[in-house]
């Protein structure tokens, strides 16, 4: 599959987070403008990370990833590791993004911490990952995602492999 945008249908509900789309090929994945500090108000995706105990190349491949995507997008990581409490988290380094966050929650049991960091999301389309997942060097696999909520507006929730 190319690279396509998503062009709402009709947005009036804007709490609904599953709304019709139209897939126009050719074009950018941002529905918005970002303002002069390259905000964006709300992203396509959020892409929601729990994080424990990850170190090394981990956070740097997950996040150059993310951002190889073609769609704006947010991340929100939630750092659960005790190293916390002698230095910085490892994804300090690479959430530098104006709509890039980290929580440091140890301790807190990791269905709430999905939770809690959906709660905060403002993406159209929410992503849950590990710390330690290994994404697909393409961005095929988000494209295809966007394209089965398109044509089954019945479907709530899509899992994978990764």
């Amino acid at each position: 599959m190319g690279h396509a945008e998503l062009t709402p249908l009709r947005n009036n509900d804007t709490d609904n987070i599953m709304t019709d789309y139209l897939i126009e090929p050719r074009r950018s994945w941002q529905q918005q403008e970002p303002c002069a500090s390259n905000h964006v108000e709300r992203p396509f995706l959020t892409a929601i990370i729990q994080s424990f105990k990850d170190h090394g190349t981990q956070p740097q491949q997950l996040v150059q990833r993310l951002r190889m995507l073609p769609m704006t997008v947010e991340i929100i990581v939630n750092d659960d590791g005790p190293q916390l409490a002698h230095a910085p988290s490892p994804w300090l380094r690479w959430l530098n993004g104006t709509n890039d966050f980290l929580v440091v929650s140890p301790n807190v049991h990791e269905i709430r911490a999905y939770d809690r960091l959906a709660r905060m999301a403002r993406g159209q389309f929410l992503v849950f990952l590990q710390g330690d997942n290994c994404l697909p060097s393409t961005s095929d696999w988000m494209v295809d995602a966007v394209h089965l909520f398109h044509s089954q507006p019945e479907l709530g929730l899509l899992g994978g492999n990764m």
